[in-house]
């Protein structure tokens, strides 16, 4: 244990002491303050004694009263302590010592501070002067393993760490190349055959090969237990490496989408001896082709390495390091007063006291709509209150979208109907959402047999908010409502068991159009659990259909089929749509939120402070 925790425990022990002041103490109580035998603690309280934080008068024999006074000032060594782990990588440790032993004026000077040291510097690292963006992230990573990937933070960085076959361009709506240069398809688009670019390198510098291809596609395929992106790989009757640089897949039945398919990030490609030989680890220390390398990944910080010998050239910043702090509320951290890029996750970010120095047109704001969308979906698997219909469209009648909207702020921006919230908007300006009446919602309930059962509804951290506003307004009906919040991933081995709640209500993520919807229906952490197993046989056959489908607005009406399912039984219930803010310094070039919701590090750079300065605004 290091010296500068004993003192902190002690001080917090005796927080009544003043500063210089002697008080009688005895080892036997130092003791149990440490937890430690007699002997250590006199081991411990010269080691203080040494650096000069306390002076100690010992008692005369064995059992007799000792004096003790606190001659280091708590908040500066506090402060020191913290920012030394911080400067040192140890970001966890740095906030429990932080939140555990921090007076509120030290946590106050210490979010000051560590808000100064976000955004852009040219930092030295292992004695290199390095181009280093610093941001804050409040949430935690769950794994870098591409084929477990669920949440958007985690596929993000993902896409920073790996690369697939080929890339969705979501501009432009196109595929282009990316580890294969070409790829070609039978006429009736069953079989495909990928081609890959020469010398591109994994971070630990072996070449690409198509065996890694192939295993990276089997591993998912081939274990649909573990992995829920199998479903895009179930048709898949071959993966074959035709030679080092060719692979092959036949397919059961045509597959227009294949390609868009394998341009996810589950479907990043991964070194086959390393993945193999890593196991579970593997998700901890992830190798990749991608344009940054993990230099540090644990529980407080994230750092990335630009990778220099990337077949696409090096990135324009050297390094990323994302602060993960869960535990600190969003916006405490504060913007700097320059050259920084903050991810709100919807909320607008509001810039510093400093602000009155910096124009406001040197700030811009970057908004993604329709980022996200709540949706409730009711588990069909299992009995209890939301197995009637009435029950559930009592549900759907009783979530008011406008007043929700309205009681949790400026994130959410319009109610949700369905998957496309374009058409949605169409539809609404033409006709109004109908009114809530109470009485409607109480012959609901009373046709369904409603008799005051527990409803449990499970949710992660990122939707508690909406998750209480839920209970609230089910409570105003009678409803009980038990939430359970848990961030494993439904269909995961370690998740709760589909039987284990009746509703869940989390963030659906539109990241590839039409393939994100297909998984909707067929991933166990969606909506599958929302399906009657009878039609699931229905539902299978409707997404090849589609898959088979060249025309893409034929596929959109065999998905609609898929919709209106869910609508009809409202065994999912489509809340609201979310946006995504990102406010940057002018002196930030190449600033574009993917598709994940978040900034692609890639294309940051940032001129020098000469060149900005010379810059037209």
């Amino acid at each position: 244990m290091h010296i500068a925790q004993h003192f902190f425990e002690l001080r917090a022990y005796y927080r009544a002491q003043p500063d210089r002041h002697l008080f009688p103490v005895t080892v036997e109580k130092l003791s149990e303050v440490w937890y430690c035998t007699p002997r250590y603690v006199k081991k411990i309280v010269r080691d203080l004694s040494e650096q000069g934080w306390i002076e100690w008068r010992a008692g005369r024999g064995r059992g007799h009263t000792s004096q003790l006074a606190f001659t280091a000032d708590e908040n500066e060594l506090l402060s020191s302590e913290i920012k030394r782990k911080m400067e040192q990588g140890q970001i966890k440790e740095a906030i429990d010592w932080m939140n555990r032993f921090g007076t509120p004026t030290a946590r106050e000077m210490l979010m000051d501070w560590l808000s100064g040291e976000m955004g852009f510097a040219r930092r030295r690292v292992a004695g290199d002067a390095r181009d280093t963006l610093r941001l804050p992230v409040h949430r935690a990573l769950e794994t870098l393993d591409p084929a477990l990937a669920y949440y958007a933070f985690d596929s993000h960085i993902i896409s920073q760490v790996f690369n697939t076959l080929v890339e969705y361009d979501p501009d432009t709506r196109e595929l282009k190349p990316c580890l294969a240069h070409t790829w070609t398809s039978s006429p009736d688009a069953a079989t495909w055959t990928f081609y890959l670019g020469k010398h591109i390198l994994f971070h630990h510098g072996r070449e690409l090969s198509a065996s890694d291809v192939v295993f990276s596609l089997n591993r998912i395929r081939q274990s649909a237990d573990r992995y829920a992106a199998a479903w895009m790989l179930r048709d898949a009757a071959s993966i074959e490496a035709v030679d080092p640089r060719t692979v092959r897949i036949a397919l059961a039945c045509p597959n227009v989408l294949l390609p868009r398919f394998l341009s996810t990030a589950a479907m990043s490609i991964v070194p086959e001896e390393l993945a193999r030989a890593s196991g579970d680890a593997f998700a901890r220390q992830p190798v990749g082709t991608g344009s940054f390398r993990i230099a540090q990944l644990d529980e407080g910080l994230c750092a990335l390495e630009s990778f220099p010998r990337h077949f696409r050239g090096s990135p324009l910043l050297d390094r990323v390091e994302v602060y993960i702090l869960p535990g600190i509320e969003e916006g405490r951290i504060r913007q700097p007063d320059w050259n920084d890029v903050l991810p709100s996750d919807g909320r607008s970010l509001r810039r510093s006291s400093s602000e009155d120095t910096v124009p406001p047109h040197d700030w811009h704001d970057l908004e993604a709509r329709y980022i996200c969308c709540s949706v409730l979906a009711f588990n069909l698997r299992k009995d209890g209150p939301h197995r009637p219909p009435s029950f559930r469209h009592a549900m759907n009648l009783l979530l008011d979208r406008e007043r929700m909207i309205a009681d949790l702020g400026d994130s959410l921006i319009m109610p949700a109907g369905g998957f496309r919230p374009a058409a949605i908007a169409d539809k609404m300006a033409a006709e109004s959402r109908p009114t809530i009446e109470a009485d409607a919602v109480r012959r609901l309930l009373l046709e369904s047999g409603y008799a005051g059962e527990t409803l449990r509804l499970s949710s992660n951290v990122y939707h508690e908010t909406e998750a209480s506003w839920i209970i609230a307004r089910c409570r105003a009906y009678g409803i009980q409502v038990e939430l359970e919040i848990t961030n494993e991933v439904p269909g995961q081995a370690g998740a709760v068991e589909p039987d284990g709640f009746d509703c869940r209500l989390f963030g659906y993520v539109p990241i590839h159009p039409e393939i994100t919807e297909m998984g909707a229906y067929l991933q166990p952490n969606y909506f599958l659990s929302a399906i009657e197993e009878p039609m699931l046989p229905y539902v299978e056959e409707v997404v090849r259909t589609a898959c088979a489908e060249p025309e893409e607005r034929v596929r959109a009406r065999h998905l609609a089929k898929l919709e209106s399912l869910l609508q009809d039984s409202a065994s999912v219930l489509f809340l609201v749509h979310k946006k995504n803010n990102t406010q940057y310094h002018q002196a930030v070039r190449g600033v574009r939120i993917n598709s994940y919701g978040w900034v692609d590090f890639r294309q940051i750079w940032f001129p020098s402070q000469e060149a900005a300065a010379g810059s037209p605004s």
